[in-house]
């Protein structure tokens, strides 16, 4: 492979390109630093209580007034916005679908409603039990019958009264020819 005189050239281009880079341009440090410095000289907003809403020469940037509305018994909020007083806003907080929570109360669904209206006053509760022949009668176990159950001999007399002996083994294929 010939030697080609042009690649230190371009060695160096490279070098003089990222040397200019780094000399245009700012590290994330840096560059934080000078965020950080813009947002402290910029102005903030800060509210204002006031019996009357300034007129717009003596109204100051970034103040937002707050002026007590006798009518809504709120607040409504304006600031200076250009040449002239704009309302912003207003204090007003629409609660008409929320609805306070009682000590020992609780809200429930419609569903949940028309369920309780169907149970007549003075009901029973009936639920299933664990135990064979017992219910759950407002959460007390109740014997509804008593079951006896056979023993294993009884059951194998049954078995042997119904489909004979038991004690007999099968007859195999050849025995019974």
């Amino acid at each position: 492979m010939a030697y080609d005189g042009n690649k230190l050239t371009k060695v160096e281009a490279l070098k003089a390109l990222a040397e200019r880079v780094n000399n245009d341009f700012i590290t994330k440090t840096e560059a934080q630093k000078q965020i950080k410095q813009e947002v402290a000289q910029a102005g903030h907003a800060k509210f204002e209580k006031v019996e009357t809403l300034p007129e717009v020469a003596d109204a100051q940037e970034n103040i937002m007034y707050l002026l007590y509305n006798e009518k809504t018994k709120h607040y409504d909020i304006y600031a200076k916005i250009g040449e002239s007083m704009e309302q912003l806003d207003d204090t007003t907080i629409d609660l008409s679908g929320y609805v306070a929570k009682e000590e020992g109360k609780e809200l429930i669904t419609t569903e949940e409603k028309t369920k309780l209206a169907g149970i007549a006053e003075g009901a029973t509760k009936v639920e299933q039990s664990q135990t064979n022949g017992n219910i759950k009668i407002n959460g007390e176990e109740v014997t509804v019958f008593e079951a006896e159950v056979a023993t294993d001999a009884e059951v194998t007399e049954m078995l042997n009264e119904v489909f004979g002996s038991t004690t007999n083994t099968p007859e195999t294929p050849e025995e019974s020819a």
